[in-house]
């Protein structure tokens, strides 16, 4: 609701309970749950098997989800954004993830060979941009898989060559099953996953129409915001 069907925005709902995921966790904690369940339900979607190098794109709130899910898979992680000032923070949250800086992604391939070499075989998109979306279909292996996490509103365009001789599988994900929910849920409670770093910006509902402005300038930093009500 809210997603497929109309209705979600509003301030009162009425709901079957068991839809409902109990939880003794602070409210700034379930303000990330949905989050990081969009992350989880791409790695789901990617079946990973677990001897797979992984690429995530873009390191915005979702790719961070989707790394820090993949991360717990136990598999080798690369993280790639245009912005160092992200990946800056992509190393403060996984020291063992390996990050790379392109300055666009007509320069993805590129880059990757010369700072990592083998190719990965999976790789999430978390951007919704067009131009790195289909940089994107370039970079796995033989046999790999891409996984569109974030939505581009328009069409999308790359080589059936390239991708027919690679054997790739292209694989869309969007927002997140309830059992994702759960098992988020629980990866949070028993610390398995710390969102203590993630919230970097905080102000009242009165405050924000004031502060929105300044939140989306690329130099304040934002990660997280939390709007209290």
């Amino acid at each position: 609701m809210g997603v497929q069907v109309d209705g979600g925005m509003r301030e009162r709902i009425v709901i079957p309970g068991h839809l409902l995921h109990p939880s003794e966790m602070s409210t700034d904690k379930l303000a990330l749950v949905e989050t990081l369940c969009i992350g989880h339900h791409a790695v789901e979607r990617a079946c990973l098997l677990g001897d797979e190098a992984v690429a995530v794109i873009g390191m915005g709130p979702i790719g961070l989800g989707v790394a820090q899910i993949a991360q717990l898979a136990g598999v080798p992680v690369s993280c790639i954004d245009v912005s160092d000032t992200r990946l800056a923070m992509v190393r403060t949250l996984f020291p063992k993830v390996k990050t790379l800086l392109v300055n666009g992604s007509e320069a993805l391939t590129r880059s990757w060979d010369e700072v990592v070499g083998e190719r990965p075989e999976v790789v999430f998109d978390c951007t919704g941009s067009q131009q790195s979306m289909e940089a994107a279909i370039e970079l796995p292996d033989f046999g790999g898989r891409i996984v569109l996490v974030e939505i581009y509103n328009g069409e999308l365009s790359f080589s059936d060559p390239s991708f027919h001789k690679r054997e790739l599988s292209l694989i869309s994900s969007r927002n997140a099953r309830g059992a994702n929910f759960k098992e988020v849920i629980a990866m949070m409670e028993n610390g398995r996953i710390d969102i203590s770093p993630w919230i970097t910006h905080r102000c009242s509902a009165t405050e924000f129409p004031s502060m929105v402005d300044d939140w989306l300038k690329p130099e304040s930093g934002l990660l997280k915001g939390v709007i209290e009500f």
